[in-house]
């Protein structure tokens, strides 16, 4: 489950607007992770994808992915510690 903040953050940065084939911010989320974390190509991803949830295609998976860099960036902002 993600907070209402990160819900909302995902309104806001327009990385989730409506539900279509990702259905939800967590499912967007779990797409940055699989990406960014685990190292997965956009055909692994849109294939783990499928198998879970809807078929997806790697071209959505990779303009997903490049509209979500301002909301991770913001989200790593709120998340790690303040420097002082």
């Amino acid at each position: 489950e993600l907070s209402p903040e990160i819900e909302r953050m995902a309104k806001e940065f327009k990385v989730f607007t409506r539900s279509r084939k990702i259905k939800t911010p967590q499912d967007v989320l779990r797409i940055v992770l699989l990406y960014c974390g685990l190292d997965q190509s956009l055909r692994e991803i849109a294939a783990n994808f499928t198998l879970l949830e809807e078929r997806i295609t790697d071209e959505t998976i990779r303009k997903r992915l490049t509209a979500c860099g301002p909301w991770v960036k913001a989200l790593l902002t709120e998340m790690l510690p303040k420097k002082t």
